[in-house]
């Protein structure tokens, strides 16, 4: 059976991660788990960067980024492109959007965001009626997105609980009550993932952990939900 993939493309290192992201769960949610993803060499999908860390250096091996770790964890393969030619596809799908498309909002007046959707709802629906290639196994080779893609969608980091049971991030501070199967958290190494919302919720291990929020004096509690 061959691999179902979708390509990703990205013209910049600055290019928002947060946008890419939100269509790669749009994507996931829509049609579901492709066996690969073929993007370029972008540091959002693969790291670049010559610095090895301590803890990458005693591990023998890199962090993924973000994005990367979300591929790992839904078990896609990423394929890099490595040449110019390679990318030749994906290069002129693009050359027509930004040409005909351009065009075809221009001839439908479209002045606003809804028309503007509307042409390119049926713009899609038209290029893939004219433009199909029949597979050789038509077998689907998708899987169904997992119930927790907003979690794996999200953005992970790591932080240490502090000895009064407090995470600090981002000029915030999260209190860990005392929970059901363990009293203090202090010293533990938990996982703080920020949803593409903004919503904040924290891990240890598998176990999602309730948290007081303190923002500007203020402190309420977060909904497990």
């Amino acid at each position: 059976m061959p691999p179902a993939k979708s390509s990703l493309r990205s013209s910049s290192l600055r290019k928002p991660r947060k946008a890419i992201s939100a269509c790669c769960q749009r994507l996931l949610r829509r049609c579901g788990v492709p066996t690969a993803f073929y993007g370029d060499r972008s540091g959002i999908f693969v790291r670049s960067d010559p610095r090895w860390s301590l803890e990458e250096e005693l591990a023998g091996q890199r962090q993924p980024t973000q994005f990367g770790r979300a591929l790992a964890q839904l078990g896609i393969t990423f394929i890099a492109a490595q040449s110019p030619q390679a990318k030749g596809r994906v290069e002129r799908l693009w050359g027509v959007l930004q040409d005909r498309l351009c065009s075809e909002l221009r001839l439908a007046q479209a002045a606003d965001r809804d028309s503007a959707n509307t042409v390119l709802r049926r713009f899609i629906a038209d290029y893939n009626r004219r433009f199909p290639r029949t597979p050789r196994d038509t077998a689907k080779a998708w899987r169904p997105a997992p119930r927790e893609l907003d979690r794996i969608c999200s953005f992970r980091h790591e932080r240490i609980v502090s000895n009064d049971n407090v995470v600090q991030w981002e000029g915030r501070r999260f209190q860990i009550p005392p929970q059901n199967r363990r009293f203090t958290f202090a010293g533990a190494k938990i996982q703080l993932y920020q949803a593409l919302d903004g919503r904040v919720s924290l891990y240890y291990g598998e176990t999602r952990l309730e948290h007081t929020n303190s923002t500007g004096g203020d402190i309420f509690m977060l909904p497990l939900g």
